[in-house]
């Protein structure tokens, strides 16, 4: 069933934030973001999710970020951490399997 008929989802806005090297937020940018954006979402479900392809040195590879494992997992622990008292804030990984990380499969979708 897609979640467009639900009628708890009447309407939905996806955006996909892209950022150049130098402009890339730090844990602390995340964190001081969320803590306004929360609040807003009192009562409305609210789905946060990062890109995870790849583990370790492997992500860094697929997606040619420098150190970006490690921050997309210390992001999302901010981000989780900063949601715990939201129940409608949910967070999860969007991982698309390639060649480059299908050996990886099963610990990416632990």
């Amino acid at each position: 069933m897609s979640l467009f008929a639900h009628p708890e989802y009447r309407w939905r806005e996806t955006y996909c934030v892209l950022f150049q090297e130098p402009q890339r937020p730090l844990a602390a940018d995340v964190e001081a973001a969320f803590s306004r954006l929360l609040p807003l979402t009192h009562g409305i479900p609210t789905y946060v999710t990062m890109s995870l392809d790849g583990i370790g040195a492997n992500y860094e590879r697929v997606r040619g970020v420098p150190n970006g494992y490690e921050r997309v997992q210390r992001s999302m622990e901010v981000i989780k951490r900063l949601g715990a008292d939201h129940p409608d804030f949910t967070t999860g990984y969007q991982i698309t399997l390639s060649e480059l990380n299908a050996h990886e499969a099963d610990e990416l979708f632990d």
